[in-house]
Formats: C-alpha cells, structure tokens, sequence
C-alpha cells in the first residue's frame, strides 16, 4: 500500500484531484526558485562593499555602503567577506551542478519515478539549504559544495514536472497546467524582498533556514499527495480518470513514425545552432538578472536593501505578463494573417532580444543616473518576455518529434552560460571598481542579446527540418495544428527545459 493511502483513506474531495495537483506543481516550481535566488541577496551581506559600488570617479558621487548594517553573525571572527571572485564562484557552481541533474533526470524518473525524484531531491535539497550557514562558518570550499549540491538536486525538478504535466493534464486543460509552471516567476518575485526584509530583521542566515523549512513543508505534502500515474491516486474517481486520459494519444506520434534521434544531423543544423546562440544570450542575461541585479540596485543606484530587492522583482512580473500577451498575439497573426511560423518568432525575437540590448547599450554612461536605469532595467526584462513566443517555441517548430530530447540537452549546454557569466562580471568588477566596471558589464550582455538576436533572424527557420524524420512522420506533424505545437512549450526559458518525448 502507498504512502498516499495510508494517508488519505477516506477523501471527501470536492475539488478534482488534479487541481490539486496543479497546485503542488506550482508550489514546486515555487519552491525550485526559492532555494535558487536566496543566495542572491544574502550574498549582498557576504561581499565587501568596495568591490561592487561606486567610488569618486568622473561618473557620479557615491557613498559606500558598509557590512555593519546588518552584520553576519558568526562565532568565529576569522571570517572574510567574500571577494568577486568567491561570488563568482558561489553564483557558478549553483549552475554546475543543475547541469549534471538536467542531463541525468530522465534517467531517475525512469528508476525510481518522477514524483519521488521531485520530492526527495528537493527534500534534500532543503536541508542543505538549513546548513548553508553552518557551511560557511565551516569555510568557503564547504559553501561550494552545499551549492553545487542543492544545484544538483534542483535540476531534477522542472524536466521532471513537465512529465507530470503531461501525465495529470486533459488535453482540454494544457494550456492551464503549463501555466502552473510559472510558479518560477512568482517565486523569484516573491523571494527578492522576503528575503531582503529578512536581512534587516534578522541575518542571512534567516534567509537560508526559512526558505529550508517552507521547502521541507512542500516536500512533505507533495510525497504525500502526488502520485506518478493517474490511476494509482487513492482518492480520484473513475470519471476524472476517464477525463484525463480522454484522447491523450492526440499530440503523440505514432510508434510506427518513430526513431532514433540523429544527434550528428541535429547539431549540424543551421536553425538549430542559431536557437542555441539565442538561448545562451537570453540564459546569460537571466543569469545576470538573478544573481547580480540585487546588488547593482543596492550597491550602484543606492536603494536601501528591501527596495533594492522589490525592484528586483518587479521587471520579472513585467516579463511575465508580457509573455502573457504576446502568446495569444503569436496565435493571432498565425489565424487571422496566416503569418508563417519562422516570421512569427523572428519578429518576437525583436522584442525578446534586439530591443532589450539596445535599451542595455543605452545605459552606458547613465549608470548613476537612478531612475533612469530603474526605467531602462524595468522595460529591457519586460520585453525579454517575447521569448515565449519566440526562440522558446522554436524547438517544437524545427523538430517536434525530438523536441523534448534535443531540449534537454540544449538546456543542460546552456547551463554553461549561468557557469561562465558570474567570472566574467567578476573579472570585470575587479579590474574596475567603479562606475565603468558595471558599463562594461552591461555592454556585454547588450552584446549576448544583440548578437544572438541578429544570428537567429538571419539563420533562424520555423519549418519542420529534414532530420526529424521520415515522409510520413512529416506529413503526420505538418497536419498539427500551431496551437496544438506551441501549447507544449510555453514555459518560460528560466525552467530550464523540457525532458519528455513528444
């Protein structure tokens, strides 16, 4: 007998199980991001201020702030601030291990299921956050490897939940339970100022053992809840099984189309190569985004530490809900216009890319003008979030069989932007401590958005490719309608992607 039926024997349940479930796979993606950008603002107590403000200089004027606001408390008195390098490597490793899990997910859920690898690997996850404190007083090297661990550990949740989507989601409701996923967003908005208010109450430490125990809460209740396979849930009734599973073979490919997946053609794909150099400039600048934003507003534009962390995250529900517009919008001009697939996401990458690295080449030589870069941050994660109807959905475009695979390991390779963007802004910040260090920062990710926007719009396809398969799989999914294609990949690019088979 399963955990769930020893704990739930008699349900009384008015609200289908599935929303239920729904529920605890927002929580989760929630939760996931919760424990990913924590460490983004306790990093501000963790990091001399002279390294990432603004000192005299020809730019502006501007006071350094200092540790003893809120100090960190810790026993011993040997401890060092962590220099741009250390936070570098703080931020990286977090990124290090995520791509080991996101290659190996599949792998697990296949041994031991999707819903125990979530819940068990987040369940540790959550303890190692409680011990991030302990790990730091213990030395930096031990810091390292708690983050890496938890990084490891999460990359198991997003490619995993999408299996779950599919499992728990009619086919009426997808569109529905991919927005569940969105969980992310609302947690990084959420945790930037919790986090910060947390910081000037309490310490950093605070941080980590809050967001430990509401991680171990929904751990808990999701081992409890959740089951892998419909049928198997103790409290759902035969209907809503028969609702779930009505017609679920609609957007699966016949087993008589499929093959093995031709990674040789894939990777020497030009329309492929051109989504992945656009996704590695949009992973670069998220990154940033998470790890770095908290402290340029505190350290640069001199926000005290809560209002730092609010504006941190109001672009990210910008982005959010313009990614709401912009997908019934790509719908729109593909219905009413008959626009072609490859001409819609080209002119959604304008909006994702191009005109954010012209707001962010904009702000060079404005950066100590406040309210101006508050603006500009604001407008250029705003309209980063055309993605979703842009590069995101591209894969789906170029080969829908694969999608899921091709996917996985996209996203795992782009993993090694998250590891490489925390040097370079680093590298760079130590050279230049002032005013400039920051403009050569946000030149290069003007850099990463523009040039991967011009590559796709020159290379970039929206038409099936010839790698995906055979005369008759082809006919098959140039049938599918647009809808029923991007429906399935409107998460958003900070999910870190897609494990299943289409």
């Amino acid at each position: 007998m399963s955990i769930s039926s020893l704990v739930i024997q008699k349900c009384g349940v008015i609200i289908p199980i599935r929303i239920w479930v729904a529920l605890l796979i927002f929580l989760g993606a929630f939760i996931s991001y919760i424990l990913r950008v924590n460490i983004s603002v306790a990093a501000i107590k963790l990091t001399p201020g002279e390294n990432f403000s603004i000192t005299l200089d020809k730019h502006c004027v501007e006071t350094l702030k200092v540790l003893s606001e809120s100090p960190i408390y810790f026993p011993s008195t040997k401890h060092k601030p962590l220099q741009p390098v250390m936070v570098a490597f703080l931020f990286s490793i977090y990124n290090a291990g995520y791509l080991f899990s996101i290659l190996i997910s599949q792998l697990f859920a296949d041994k031991w299921g999707a819903t125990r690898v979530i819940g068990y690997s987040t369940l540790l996850a959550s303890i190692l956050t409680l011990i991030t404190p302990l790990a730091y007083y213990l030395g930096v090297f031990v810091l390292f490897s708690v983050r890496f661990l938890i990084g490891f550990l999460s990359g198991f949740v997003f490619p995993l939940l999408h299996i779950l989507i599919l499992q728990w989601s009619p086919v009426t409701e997808k569109n529905f339970f991919v927005l569940t996923l969105y969980g992310a967003s609302i947690g990084m908005i959420l945790t930037y100022p919790m986090s910060a208010y947390i910081l000037r109450k309490m310490s950093w430490n605070w941080i980590m053992y809050i967001s430990g125990m509401l991680a171990i809460g929904w751990s808990v209740i999701w081992l409890l809840f959740v089951t892998d396979a419909v049928e198997n849930h103790p409290c759902i009734t035969d209907a809503e099984i028969a609702k779930i599973q009505y017609r679920r073979d609609l957007n699966q490919i016949p087993l008589r189309a499929r093959r093995k997946i031709p990674w040789k053609d894939i990777a020497r794909s030009s329309p492929v190569q051109a989504l992945f150099v656009l996704l590695w400039g949009n992973t670069w600048n998220l990154c940033f985004y998470m790890d770095y934003m908290p402290m340029l507003l505190y350290y640069v534009l001199d926000y005290d530490l809560v209002m730092a962390s609010m504006l941190t995250g109001v672009p990210i529900l910008g982005r959010t809900l313009f990614s709401w517009v912009c997908a019934p919008f790509a719908r729109y001009l593909f219905v009413k216009y008959r626009m072609y697939t490859g001409r819609i996401r080209k002119f959604f990458t304008i909006f994702s890319h191009i005109i954010p690295g012209i707001i962010q080449l904009a702000m060079i030589n404005q950066i100590c003008k406040k309210e101006l870069i508050t603006v500009n941050i604001i407008l250029f994660l705003g309209f980063n979030g055309a993605i979703v109807s842009g590069g995101l959905a591209n894969i789906l475009d170029l080969t829908p069989h694969f999608a899921g695979s091709v996917y996985t390991i996209m996203q795992g390779l782009l993993c090694i932007a998250g590891i490489v963007m925390p040097f370079a802004v680093a590298l760079t910040l130590w050279d230049h401590h002032r005013a400039k260090g920051w403009e050569i920062v946000l030149t290069i990710n003007a850099i990463m958005y523009l040039f991967g926007g011009i590559i796709f719009l020159i290379f970039g396809s929206g038409s099936v490719q010839p790698f995906d398969g055979t005369a008759e799989r082809l006919t098959y999914l140039n049938n599918m309608s647009l809808e029923n294609v991007t429906d399935n990949m409107r998460s958003d690019p900070l999910l870190r992607g897609a494990s299943e088979e289409m």
